[in-house]
């Protein structure tokens, strides 16, 4: 073998058997890719990228359940649905109830269904247009995405070698420790905030269009259209929290995320109280938009803390909040049913008084017991006990 080609063999990356993975940091948990400025689900599949089987045999053997078919799936049934809406309307309400469960979206879709229902092509295109376009899109990203950079056939060697540079390899996958991260008053705390906001934002993305249309006496296109304007600042208000947290290196974290969870929930709770007690329509339109719009700088507040505390386990932790924001999804039409029958100003009053009472009082834990430390079960050897030469794993 030539001297270049035994340089070329020495610099690829070493696939045997082992997993790849990202350095613990004990400061701050994170790899190098400035994860605070950007959303924590970003954050998880760089995470999964970069955690990869090493051999070729391994891919016959990757799990059915992988994040590519899951969110494959997940986009197949709610095209589907979506294209089954106006055929569910003419055949039965609970055939709608259950389409509608599995759907999701806002930013495109407010303005859009707004324009669209006041066209000759009435309300029946837009789930035809949606259901179309959401099967495009997750036939394009099953054909592109992978769950590994191992098996991207736009991954090269030279791309991989810089990839796994300064990972540590380990082998196998270390259980969840559910018990203990369920146990944790950090965690607790970050779940009650979750609860408490989650709630209270979903209300404003299912029932906004409805308190703009009945409270606000807002018409269909207005309705969709001062709906969808806060959902795109909102992002834009993301781009700019993640690098303004990571700028502000004189101040230390634990108090850059209470700062910016205050904003977020706080924001959200003054944005309640004032549409509950104006009756000015600028004013409730300004009010409810600022709410949404700071609702997502908690991407670097409590999910930030999230992310530091629970580390490599931070997918259980999110999973977690989801399914508080499903929870709140089911439980939300009872409410506004019992609060909001009539969908009259003086009702949303009542409720968004008692919306902004929940949210300030399920984020009193936050401040006091934020921090950036990794718990205890995030740490190497934490749960293991070696009994004559056995070695148990709590679960």
């Amino acid at each position: 073998m030539s001297s270049d080609a035994s340089m070329l063999q020495q610099s690829k990356p070493h696939r045997q058997g082992t997993l790849v993975v990202p350095p613990y940091n004990a400061g701050t948990g994170l790899t190098r890719n400035r994860a605070s400025s950007a959303p924590v689900v970003h954050e998880h599949i760089h995470n999964k990228d970069v955690c990869y089987p090493s051999n070729q045999a391994n891919k016959s053997k990757m799990p059915p359940f992988t994040f590519r078919n899951v969110l494959t799936f997940y986009g197949a049934v709610s095209s589907i649905a979506t294209l089954l809406i106006p055929v569910a309307v003419t055949s039965g309400y609970y055939l709608v109830i259950a389409a509608r469960i599995f759907q999701l979206s806002n930013i495109i879709t407010m303005p859009l269904s707004g324009m669209l229902c006041s066209s000759s092509l009435g309300w029946r295109a837009i789930y035809y247009i949606y259901g179309a376009a959401a099967l495009i899109v997750t036939t394009v990203f099953f054909g592109f995405f992978r769950d590994t950079a191992h098996v991207h056939r736009n991954v090269s060697e030279k791309e991989m070698a810089k990839i796994s540079h300064g990972r540590s390899a380990i082998s196998g996958r270390k259980r969840v420790p559910y018990l203990a991260i369920c146990k944790d008053k950090h965690v607790l705390a970050i779940w009650a905030s979750a609860l408490g906001g989650n709630m209270s934002l979903m209300t404003l993305m299912i029932y906004g269009p409805t308190y703009l249309n009945k409270a606000l006496g807002l018409n269909v296109q207005e309705t969709g259209l001062a709906n969808s304007i806060p959902y795109i600042l909102a992002t834009l208000v993301k781009f700019v929290a993640g690098p303004l947290s990571d700028n502000l290196t004189s101040v230390p974290d634990t108090w850059k995320m209470i700062f910016f969870g205050a904003v977020s929930q706080g924001g959200m709770a003054v944005g309640f109280f004032v549409m509950a007690l104006t009756r000015v329509k600028i004013i409730a339109q300004i009010a409810y938009t600022t709410a949404i719009v700071l609702a997502g700088v908690n991407m670097v507040g409590v999910v930030k803390c999230a992310q530091m505390v629970s580390r490599q386990y931070i997918h259980f932790v999110m999973a977690v909040n989801s399914m508080i924001s499903w929870i709140a999804i089911f439980i939300l039409p009872m409410i506004i049913g019992v609060l909001c029958p009539t969908h009259s100003p003086e009702e949303w009053a009542v409720f968004y008084i008692a919306g902004g009472i929940w949210v300030i009082i399920m984020n009193i834990p936050f401040p006091f017991l934020a921090t950036t430390q990794a718990a205890d079960f995030t740490k190497p050897g934490w749960g293991e006990k070696k009994s004559n030469g056995v070695v148990d794993s709590e679960l």
